[in-house]
């Protein structure tokens, strides 16, 4: 309750009025007491009757209603002597909806509502029914005075049960209107009159002009403005109402205002961050611009880290990352990031440092050892390097040893050991981790065939290609590797038939080409060496 009231504080003696509260608490960081669901997340009511009705009408007005209500329940409560066992029960039935609804918005439904009105008017009428006593036919004067009052009061509840089914029919069709336009907000066509007639009719729903500048936005419409500054009016505190008037601004070239509203809806929620950060590299923020931009506390922190992934490649990577770690310094990504730019810029060291930094700050996570061997891995074989690669394997926790990236890398460090069985072992385990994933069993079936060809066993690696290629048909992606190994080997064979099920593919490479045409024309060449 308290968390509403502060998301309405605007209105917290008037209320929001009947079907306002959706606007007014749209983008805050509130709760639902029941669902849990972000009110940020089209969240249209608070889900329980007494909350729903302080905020609709205010706490003065909502009084008076529980009040009168109160008042009501009290008079046509049954009486221990003279009520029958029908008003006990219609009675109870009653209470029982009310109490729920305490705990369970479900009055707003149809047949709550109209359950509740029919047992009301049974209830009325069961009080202002008055059998005589002992065969007497004369009703007192007091008594008819009390059949007037419950009547009065059984029209008031029948009046009260017409205006709330009148609310229910009128957000039925706000829910059915609202899903139309949010699907039709992704066409490309604008059916601007009706969207009008929409927004007369549910005028303070922000869901509505937002389709609006949505479809304004897409079809270059010049009133992308009008529609999202009405959204500004009925939902100001809206994340998404600033990141679409952001692209708007951008798409006119004032580019100081969209970064100055994408910076707003970064600050109310990270719910766009996604499309903030791709905003700003659409706009080529610099340096200064990105520390005014970047929100202060963990909200700042979350949006780095989707700003890093998303501008991973492009020439603010560098600075992003560098403020994430400021932030950060045990995240995982950036470290990843700054290791793959030290790599394509051929610094070990500064490779090295990344992956030392991961294992320090994550030593149960694989990542940085995996890391640091296939930089060994990468490096031009030899002993030492060798030896480098297994002493980071080493450093692996053990739940890592099932890993399939563990798993290649000791197969790959297997081959330059030139121990073939080692080797054979870690793919096997290697397919058996894959286990009915196809195309990385092709992969791992692959990579045996080029291990196995380093260490010149042409006939293992031609059966290793083999049998890629059948299970990757009709793309046949490893038949080029195929004839290289059996030309190799000397089989004319298994180059003849490579060939002829390649000879209808445009994009070959030269070797394989000429060897093709070679076979064709029967210029058989000695058997050659080279290796895929």
């Amino acid at each position: 309750m308290l968390q509403f009231m502060r998301a309405t504080h605007e209105h917290r003696l008037s209320g929001t009025g009947l079907g306002g509260l959706y606007a007014a608490i749209s983008g805050s960081s509130i709760t639902t007491p029941t669902t849990g669901a972000l009110a940020d997340n089209n969240v249209p009511f608070a889900e329980n009757f007494a909350i729903d009705l302080v905020l609709s009408i205010g706490p003065i007005a909502a009084l008076l209603a529980m009040g009168l209500a109160a008042r009501w329940l009290y008079a046509v409560r049954p009486r221990i002597r003279s009520s029958q066992p029908e008003d006990f029960s219609v009675f109870a039935a009653i209470v029982s909806l009310l109490v729920h609804d305490l705990f369970d918005y479900a009055l707003w439904l149809g047949a709550s509502g109209y359950l509740f009105v029919v047992l009301a008017g049974i209830q009325s009428g069961l009080r202002a029914y008055i059998p005589p006593q002992r065969g007497e036919i004369r009703v007192e004067a007091a008594a008819l005075r009390a059949a007037r009052n419950r009547t009065r009061v059984a029209a008031l509840v029948a009046c009260a049960a017409s205006a709330a089914t009148g609310i229910v029919i009128a957000r039925l069709t706000n829910t059915l209107e609202r899903e139309y336009w949010q699907q039709a907000a992704k066409g490309a066509t604008f059916d601007e009159p009706a969207l009008r007639r929409a927004m007369r009719r549910h005028p303070t729903d922000p869901v509505f002009p937002m389709a609006g500048a949505f479809l304004a936005l897409r079809t270059r419409n010049p009133r992308a403005l009008r529609y999202i500054n009405r959204v500004i009016e009925l939902a100001p505190a809206w994340s998404q109402t600033h990141i679409l008037l952001a692209q708007i601004l951008a798409s006119r070239g004032q580019r100081s205002q969209a970064l100055l509203e994408a910076r707003l809806a970064v600050n109310i929620s990270n719910r766009y961050h996604s499309t903030a950060a791709r905003l700003l590299l659409a706009l080529r923020a610099t340096d200064e611009e990105l520390d005014r931009f970047i929100p202060p506390g963990p909200l700042g922190t979350a949006f780095l880290r989707v700003f890093g992934t998303e501008a991973n490649g492009t020439p603010l990577a560098a600075a992003i990352d560098e403020r994430l770690l400021a932030r950060a310094p045990s995240d995982i990504a950036p470290w990843t990031r700054v290791a793959a730019r030290a790599r394509a810029a051929n610094d070990r060291p500064a490779e090295t440092r990344a992956w030392e930094q991961i294992i320090r700050a994550h030593p149960s996570d694989a990542t940085g050892c995996l890391g640091l061997a296939e930089m060994h891995l990468a490096a031009q074989a030899s002993t030492q390097t060798a030896d480098a690669t297994e002493q980071a394997l080493r450093r692996c926790p053990l739940s890592a040893h099932a890993d399939p990236r563990y798993l290649r890398r000791t197969a790959v460090l297997r081959a330059r050991r030139n121990d073939t069985i080692g080797m054979r072992r870690a793919i096997d385990q290697l397919l058996e981790s894959y286990g009915a994933d196809a195309d990385r069993r092709i992969e791992a079936f692959a990579l045996r065939g080029q291990l196995e060809l380093e260490l010149h066993n042409e006939s293992a690696a031609l059966q290793s290609y083999e049998l890629a290629d059948s299970m990757s048909a009709p793309r046949h992606p490893y038949l080029p590797n195929v004839i290289r190994v059996a030309h190799g080997m000397g089989d004319i064979g298994r180059v003849r038939n490579a060939c002829m099920t390649l000879r209808e593919e445009a994009e070959l490479s030269t070797d394989v080409r000429s060897l093709c045409n070679d076979i064709a024309t029967g210029a058989v060449t000695a058997p050659s060496t080279s290796t895929p």
